[in-house]
């Protein structure tokens, strides 16, 4: 898969987050993360979903330590009011899956909101769903729309 053009990017501690030129929002967690690194992330992140109807987002934890500080109720909060989210997470080790979908489950709960969340063993994977994801999500253009 070829490199796709990021349009902006920030750091937050060791970890990374760019906006593609393709709309997928890119994660790239490297050890723990800090509460403050993940409010740092996230208020960034909001920038990003300025008028869009839903956010893509590619999460590569394939270099994660496991785990994020902080209450489930605090890190559900820094997502709050956000558009429904397609997220793939590639590179997750088993430790870190099971403890992923613990906090996707509790963030259900917590925040009254369903995003659509696989994980994959590789980004390519994890684009390639992301784009099926979009393609079904798409408005018809103008021209296919009967009056």
């Amino acid at each position: 898969m070829g490199m796709v053009e990021k349009l902006g990017e920030h750091q937050s501690g060791a970890h990374s987050l760019w906006m593609g030129a393709d709309g997928v929002v890119v994660h790239r967690i490297v050890g723990l993360v800090s509460l403050d690194e993940l409010r740092s992330m996230a208020l960034w992140e909001r920038g990003q979903w300025a008028g869009r109807a839903r956010v893509y987002a590619l999460i590569d934890l394939s270099a994660c330590a496991g785990r994020v500080s902080g209450s489930l109720k605090e890190i559900t909060s820094l997502y709050t009011g956000s558009p429904p989210r397609c997220i793939a997470m590639v590179g997750a080790s088993f430790a870190t899956r099971s403890l992923a979908n613990i906090v996707i489950r509790a963030v259900r709960l917590l925040a009254g909101r369903v995003h659509d969340v696989r994980f994959f063993r590789d980004e390519a994977a994890g684009r390639a769903w992301l784009e099926e994801r979009r393609s079904l999500h798409v408005a018809p253009p103008a021209s296919a729309v009967c009056a």
